[in-house]
């Protein structure tokens, strides 16, 4: 009976040890899966940081400055109401080719935004030596010393600076930097600064368009109407 009653003893306590190690096991797999998930959470917020909101407010701040530059120019007699072909500032000086900057500016805040995850050295000067190259391909427009050139030229400089803040905050958020609890505050925030950059834009530029639509009118071409089979001209407005 004692061997028996030993035996069961023995038994109980190996099963509540099995328990316990099955239980810690359980407790290592569960902190693992939230950490993993907490790691996924993090990158999902950065890249939509980064690349969604990001793209939006840099595109916003960029017409909001260039609806600056507009009615500086008028203002300062750059660009002639009267003749704008003729004017100081020439169309194809500050035409901006459709979609580039945005894709370069999606190019560079994904590619920043991994290189801050990962904590890879030199990110600093990688991001100091973009923004060099990008001001040395429009160095000829500050070196001709016009006024109006430079301020494009620091306009672009500001929304690169912009844009790379997004990269390096998305970064953080990544590699848990800045704490998973405050990323829907971020978005948030930045959401909200947006929101109001977008009014901006749409007040100060409906003010500009009103007082300078020559600005936004391309030049005057002919196209062929199938209705009537004639050829008409017609104005494309411009964004």
């Amino acid at each position: 009976m004692i061997l028996l009653a030993s035996y069961q003893q023995f038994v109980f306590i190996e099963f509540f040890m099995q328990l316990e190690d099955n239980y810690y096991k359980m407790t290592s797999i569960i902190e693992d899966n939230l950490k993993t998930n907490e790691v996924f959470s993090g990158c999902f917020y950065a890249f939509v940081f980064s690349l969604i909101i990001g793209s939006f407010f840099t595109y916003f701040i960029h017409k909001v400055f260039r609806y600056h530059f507009y009615s500086t120019a008028v203002k300062r007699d750059w660009i002639d109401l009267e003749n704008v072909e003729n004017s100081r500032v020439k169309q194809e000086e500050i035409e901006i080719i459709p979609l580039l900057p945005a894709t370069i500016g999606v190019i560079e805040r994904f590619f920043f935004t991994i290189l801050v995850a990962f904590y890879l050295p030199g990110v600093a000067t990688a991001i100091i030596t973009w923004m060099l190259i990008k001001m040395a391909t429009g160095w000829n427009r500050i070196q001709k010393g016009e006024t109006w050139r430079r301020m494009l030229s620091f306009q672009a400089l500001l929304n690169s600076m912009f844009s790379l803040t997004f990269a390096v905050v998305a970064g953080l958020m990544a590699n848990a930097q800045i704490p998973n609890e405050s990323h829907i505050l971020l978005i948030g925030i930045s959401l909200l600064i947006t929101f109001v950059i977008l009014m901006l834009r749409i007040v100060y530029g409906e003010k500009i368009e009103k007082e300078c639509p020559s600005l936004f009118i391309k030049k005057n071409h002919t196209s062929f109407n199938l209705r009537s089979r004639k050829y008409v001209t017609r104005l494309d407005v411009t964004d």
